[in-house]
């Protein structure tokens, strides 16, 4: 999972897509360092809502060394998810608002806020 708090930058979200699965993958700097986390969800037949748990979701994180330039990130973050079908990089450069105003606009994403208004987002 993708938890955000106030303080993070979003670097930029990679989408992808096809029938029966989607994919998600966000690199971000959280207490100064820099994170790529990404997961498949497989849909599940039986799914009325994103949220419902029946799909199936695949967590993985990137280790990134300290000091790596996000540039570098985002290069393999671009070469490793790029041959996904319906592949697309979006360019946040914001916090989390800015993150879920470019999910919103895509509709290829489902948010869902939990916790006080300035605790962690998932996504």
């Amino acid at each position: 999972m993708i938890e955000l708090v106030d303080d993070d930058f979003v670097q930029c979200v990679w989408l992808a897509a096809e029938k029966g699965m989607d994919f998600l993958g966000c690199c971000y700097q959280h207490e100064g360092r820099w994170r790529l986390r990404y997961r498949f969800r497989y849909h599940s037949p039986k799914s009325q809502d994103p949220f419902d748990g029946h799909d199936e979701k695949n967590w993985y994180a990137f280790k990134i060394p300290e000091g790596t330039p996000v540039s570098k990130i985002v290069a393999g973050g671009d070469l490793c998810f790029g041959m996904l079908p319906n592949f697309k990089r979006i360019d946040v450069c914001g916090d989390q608002l800015a993150l879920f105003a470019v999910l919103q606009k895509e509709g290829r994403a489902h948010i869902r806020v939990e916790g006080p208004a300035n605790g962690p987002s998932r996504t």
